[in-house]
């Protein structure tokens, strides 16, 4: 093959992958090879993380997914609110009765959603709401009275 041929079947080759790499960015949503994002790429949704401990007595009280926290030897009843946004980590709260022992109910709820409540009662008795994403308010509940 002669010189010039090889230089036009390179050039062919060069415009070839940089049509390539347009067209895979055209179709991710981004508005150049460059991987700039589009104009029209959505915001994350935010959501409302409530946290709640209903009962009586005293209780230490641990949570996260928002900004998080821990509060000891709290009084019953107990409330926190909270924003969050898609593709976070869960949301988790964990009660921990006293001594003396009693009852407690957690609770979570996401855009008014209740994704999870658990029981502790007894000395010490626990209990712990979790939900594992924001986006789909899916949640389950765990005891360990």
């Amino acid at each position: 093959m002669s010189a010039s041929a090889r230089t036009l079947l390179s050039r062919i080759t060069t415009v070839s992958a940089a049509g390539t790499c347009l067209l895979a960015a055209a179709c991710s949503g981004t508005s150049s090879a460059a991987g700039h994002p589009a104009q029209d790429s959505p915001r994350p949704t935010r959501h409302i993380v409530s946290y709640q401990v209903d009962g009586h007595g005293t209780a230490d009280i641990t949570w996260s997914g928002t900004s998080g926290g821990t509060a000891t030897g709290v009084t019953l009843p107990w409330h926190r609110t909270g924003q969050r946004s898609d593709g976070t980590r869960g949301v988790t709260l964990t009660v921990v009765l006293g001594r003396t022992g009693g009852k407690a109910t957690c609770s979570l709820t996401v855009d008014g959603r209740r994704v999870g409540t658990s029981l502790a009662q007894g000395s010490y008795g626990r209990a712990a709401c979790t939900t594992q994403a924001t986006a789909t308010a899916r949640g389950n509940a765990a005891s360990d009275a």
